[in-house]
């Protein structure tokens, strides 16, 4: 179990250097999570995280932008 929980926590290390002066944008829609993900990213240190709050509703809003439906089983 530490192997794995050691190995999580590089993970999140790397992604958070990665995002190092640079923005991350997270969209809301039904369902999503993105919203913890952005306040954890906060929380580690990230200065630059954004949530586009209803972001999905917008683009669901206008008929004529593409939006995928059919998902296979």
């Amino acid at each position: 179990m530490a192997a794995g929980v050691n190995g999580a926590r590089k993970g999140v290390r790397s992604a958070v250097n990665r995002l190092a002066g640079r923005q991350a944008v997270f969209r809301s829609g039904p369902g999503s999570r993105n919203d913890f993900v952005a306040l954890a990213l906060v929380m580690l240190g990230c200065d630059n995280v954004a949530l586009y709050d209803g972001s999905l509703a917008e683009w669901t809003a206008d008929p004529a932008l593409p939006m995928e439906t059919d998902f296979p089983q």
